[in-house]
């Protein structure tokens, strides 16, 4: 049988031994060559079309693998094939913005807020689309989002529970996350969160206290980190519950960058045994706003990813990169391409953007329920169709979608967000590193 490779191998020698791995199939697919083995696996993986009669176990990996695959294959139909079952994926996803206030002034943030929480009528009319969906739905997932979401606690328990209420009559699986800044995760909220189907949280701790105080403070300017952190801590000793899911997110700006390995060090000693906890790296953006000149001087270049995943390399710590997701079909893409992913405002705007707002509007909520601009929603759904000419060739394409932020490319027109492979390198020796991390540790525990 002739086989030839997937243009959607990847591969980079790390510490004289070769990492391959299928993007298109994702990390389940990463296997480790030594050196004696590299010429072999170069020889199949760089040859335009090999025949294979009677495959030996090696060869047989990279069948199984995807690494090599039958000559008549069309990668690209495939790939199309696998990118519609995404975007149409059948689950309804809503991004539902809670309140526009805030407790915080971080000093990158870009927002003016406001004292408005989400409209009484435009909650009813959630439900009540919803309740009359649901139907067509495989299940529901609901983000809750903001300014601070949990300063409308009283609005999530509420919806939660008529959510929970329909989707139970309804036999379709329900489940939540929630993007918070964690001073307000009391025990009594997290407590009723959970009772609400929260499972997924995101909250951000920057650095270690002094840097994280310096740029996440309260409205009076008092320090936050200190109750975050016991925040953190009661989920981790107090709640039980091993289907939760808590990322610790990381905005990283010159002065935490100088104390990273101090900050992994702690992460490590506080959550780094709870295998509920993952983090997740990013710089500190320049998104403009009158509160980012105070610390412009402290923002990073792009290669500062460089020194963070070096740090992580070099560390002894074992950290769960949150990261790591970005490696699988669609991982770096943007949820506004699927179908049925929306966003709603506190007055009611839908968008397919988190970023709700004029430029990414299409519909409303009013009294008589959701109205949708339908060819404005087409074009985010068609906007992964939009691509340079490198797309064709790219082993990256199908995580990104041609593009990633489907926003950049209808609205600032042919911006494409690409994949950078040093930060896919930088993943997968990390990835490795945890894999042998998790091999010795099962090792020692079985004598």
């Amino acid at each position: 049988m002739i086989f030839k490779p997937s243009k959607f191998n990847y591969s980079l020698l790390d510490n004289g031994e070769l990492i391959i791995v299928n993007l298109k199939r994702g990390l389940s697919t990463l296997t480790i060559v030594t050196e004696d083995d590299i010429a072999f696996t170069t020889k199949h993986l760089a040859s335009d079309r090999i025949c294979i009669n009677r495959p030996t176990d090696k060869e047989l990996n990279f069948i199984n693998n995807g690494f090599l695959i039958p000559i008549d294959v069309d990668e690209d139909t495939e790939v199309e094939m696998l990118q519609m079952d995404y975007i149409y994926d059948n689950r309804l996803q809503l991004v539902i913005h809670v309140t526009k206030d805030c407790n915080f002034r971080c000093r990158y943030c870009f927002i003016d807020f406001e004292h408005q929480k989400m409209e009484a009528l435009v909650q009813e009319q959630v439900i009540e689309y919803i309740r009359k969906n649901i139907s067509r739905y495989s299940g529901v997932y609901v983000s809750w989002f903001g300014g601070e979401p949990l300063m409308g606690m009283d609005i999530i328990a509420g919806m939660s529970e008529k959510i929970i209420d329909i989707c139970k009559k309804a036999k379709k699986p329900y489940v939540a996350g929630i993007t918070t800044n964690g001073y307000l995760l009391t025990p009594e909220n997290i407590n009723k969160l959970i009772a609400g189907k929260v499972y997924s949280y995101c909250i951000t701790l920057d650095g270690l206290a002094i840097s994280h105080d310096n740029q996440r403070v309260l409205v009076n300017g008092n320090p936050t980190f200190d109750k975050i952190v016991n925040n953190l801590k009661y989920i981790r000793d107090q709640v039980k519950f091993r289907f939760l899911s808590v990322c610790v997110r990381t905005n990283f700006t010159r002065t935490i960058l100088s104390d990273i390995n101090a900050f992994l060090e702690f992460y490590n000693t506080e959550f780094g045994c709870d295998p509920r906890f993952s983090v997740l790296f990013k710089l500190a953006s320049d998104w403009g706003g009158e509160r980012i000149e105070s610390i412009r001087q402290e923002l990073l270049e792009p290669h500062a990813y460089e020194k963070i995943y070096n740090s992580v390399l070099s560390s002894s710590v074992t950290v769960n990169l949150n990261n790591l997701s970005s490696l699988y079909f669609g991982g770096m893409t943007c949820n506004a391409v699927r179908r049925n992913k929306y966003a709603i405002s506190t007055n009611g705007i839908i968008a397919k953007c988190d970023t709700v707002c004029d430029e990414t509007k299409i519909g409303y909520i009013d009294s008589k329920g959701w109205h949708f601009d339908r060819a404005k929603e087409a074009q985010w759904l068609n906007a992964y169709k939009l691509k340079s000419d490198k797309c064709d060739t790219c082993s990256f394409s199908c995580m990104c979608f041609q593009g990633a932020c489907p926003k950049k490319k209808l609205i600032n027109q042919k911006s494409y967000s690409c994949p950078k492979p040093i930060y896919i390198e930088y993943l997968l020796r990390i990835y490795r590193k945890m894999a042998e991390e998790r091999k010795n540790v099962y090792e020692r525990s079985n004598g």
